[in-house]
């Protein structure tokens, strides 16, 4: 490994080097790397076995034969989108649907969705995106499209104090690509405002800014109330492998995003633009934009995202019993101790489709990052298919630049290293958590 620290190589890197294995790399990645095509295209050109002919068409045409396919079927997926809406309201609101007033909300909402999708390419959402509500299960529809009501526990504020401007051009423009983006995609929009939120940007990565918004300062947090809930840790990841299990990780685009902010709060979402804008406004006026999604730095942002991915990954994960469901199984084994059958190199309790040396694939969501497990590499590809394809179905968007192939060893996921091999599984820490850690005890 060309004389690199033994410390790096056991632990882990926290950096994007390139030098690296993958297993050790961070699955962070700045917003504008390339969607690392040839994982798919490989996979295809491999049931083919014509190199050929794809190095052929390649050299006449200067673009991948697979190309025209994916224009065809994203047309066709366009088409299946607008009929799978127009079929729902007909059902929902009888045949004159567009003039039934109890379906407005409805056809509005569905509007939009239908809006971003034709502006959506193959492998991304440059119009962002919008839940396909209708394909929601029926007790969540209404919460899918219109966000998950807040609750206060204070009085709401009324704060209009004007946005401090960056002062390094370099990173004001940043910030401008940033909010730019932002409106481009629709997810803020003009309308009334009545307390104004803050936001200031954080490296991401070496080359790009991650932008975060702060609804403390203003008061809004401390008037808002929002359960405190768990997240997975490594040992719900263990419980899931076993020694030859294989593991990949896939990614949600614009986590807080995709899911819409209640009309209650909207009004105190309000984001002043006139620093970054000026030529929009006259210098005498404002340029005030109110947030229409989950921001982040909103107290209930975590609470009600992770809650909505929760319920999606319910409708992805199906009917166990289904044959075809790669995510199915039919028994749950306890292997527990003081048991005639109990094995400490399993887990506890664990899911199989009838084979007790095979656990059944599982997708275990970490905030945005997901990790698929299955007992070989086909069987992983195939589950992060199902994952990516269904929360596609429901208007979820997928991080493909993110993604990494499956793998027996991973990169990090929840802060720590699974690996899996002949010997068990092994659980590591980075070595960016290991500094901190050492740090801590130091001082």
């Amino acid at each position: 490994m060309g004389g690199r620290n033994n410390e790096n190589l056991v632990l882990g890197d926290g950096g994007e080097d390139p030098e690296l294995p993958l297993a050790y790399q961070k699955a962070e990645k700045a917003d504008d790397v390339c969607v690392p095509v040839h994982l798919w295209d490989d996979k295809v050109w491999a049931l083919t076995h014509d190199e050929i002919a794809r190095r052929e068409f390649e050299t006449k045409f200067g673009r991948c034969p697979l190309e025209p396919m994916r224009q065809f079927l994203l047309r066709r997926w366009s088409r299946s989108l607008c009929v799978s809406l127009i079929r729902y309201l007909r059902k929902a609101f009888r045949l004159r649907w567009w003039k039934n007033p109890a379906g407005k909300a409805d056809v509005e909402a569905g509007r939009e969705c239908v809006w971003r999708s034709m502006e959506a390419d193959w492998w991304s959402w440059p119009a962002g995106t919008r839940i396909y509500f209708w394909r929601w299960p029926s007790p969540q529809r209404s919460i899918a499209r219109d966000g998950f009501p807040p609750y206060f526990c204070g009085p709401q504020p009324q704060f209009c104090r004007p946005q401090f401007q960056e002062k390094d051009p370099v990173h004001a423009q940043k910030v401008r690509e940033k909010l730019e983006d932002v409106r481009r995609k629709g997810y803020t929009s003009k309308g009334r405002v009545t307390s104004l939120t803050s936001f200031f940007w954080v490296p991401k990565g070496h080359r790009d800014i991650r932008m975060a918004y702060d609804a403390s300062r203003s008061g809004l947090n401390a008037s808002l109330w929002a359960p405190n809930f768990p997240l997975p840790t490594v040992e719900n990841h263990v419980r899931g492998v076993m020694e030859h299990s294989w593991m990949g990780d896939s990614d949600i685009a614009e986590m807080f995003l995709n899911f819409c902010l209640h009309e209650e709060l909207q009004s105190l979402c309000g984001v002043d633009l006139k620093g970054y804008f000026p030529e929009e406004v006259d210098p005498r006026k404002t340029l005030w934009e109110r947030w229409v999604r989950c921001m982040m730095g909103l107290k209930i942002s975590p609470y009600v995202t992770i809650k909505g991915l929760l319920l999606g990954l319910e409708v992805l994960l199906g009917n166990p019993l289904d044959g075809r469901n790669r995510m199915g199984w039919t028994k749950v084994h306890l292997s527990l101790p003081g048991s005639m059958d109990y094995d400490p190199a399993y887990p506890r309790i664990w899911k199989h489709n009838g084979d007790r040396r095979v656990i059944a694939p599982a997708v275990l969501s970490y905030v945005d990052d997901l990790r698929v497990t299955g007992h070989d590499e086909a069987e992983c590809w195939g589950v992060m298919h199902q994952v990516s394809t269904r929360l596609g179905y429901l208007g979820i968007q997928m991080a493909l630049r993110k993604w990494r192939p499956p793998s027996q060893d991973p990169g990090a996921w929840a802060g720590s290293l699974v690996s899996t091999e002949a010997r068990g599984v092994a659980v590591r820490i980075s070595l960016e958590k290991w500094r901190e850690v050492k740090k801590i005890v130091q001082d």
